[in-house]
């Protein structure tokens, strides 16, 4: 199975595709023509159209059916979700290596205790088997 191009590397996250990642391929058509030839070759199941519109082609045959069926499957839960902008996906990314995680909220033994019998006293199982 031939591997095409560094710039479609499957493990790159969205936001390190730059915009005119197309316009930087040497030659778009060999491409084309390779994904052509592994599509008929390899994932045929898929149709065309799917298979470059979710990239799967970087996908092992199998694995490739798989992500392709969960795509066809959650496009329903899709429609009418907000569409996010390049700079919110950059931030997510970003966030979660300079940015303070919150801390979790901490109580006393004291607090706990009493927290606990209230539940008690309401019939709240506090212990279970």
């Amino acid at each position: 199975m031939i591997r095409i191009a560094c710039l479609m590397c499957p493990f790159r996250a969205l936001h390190e595709f730059p915009s005119n990642w197309l316009d930087r391929l040497e030659d778009p058509g060999l491409i084309e023509e390779v994904l052509a030839r592994e599509h008929k070759k390899w994932y045929a199941e898929i149709p065309f159209e799917d298979f470059i519109y979710y990239h799967l082609w970087r996908y092992p045959r199998p694995i490739a059916l798989r992500v392709w069926r969960a795509h066809i499957g959650l496009a329903f839960y899709a429609e009418g979700l907000e569409k996010l902008q390049r700079w919110q996906v950059v931030h997510a990314f970003r966030s979660v290596w300079v940015e303070r995680l919150p801390e979790k909220p901490r109580i006393g033994l004291e607090e706990l205790g009493e927290k606990l019998l209230k539940a008690w006293r309401q019939g709240i199982p506090i212990l279970t088997p």
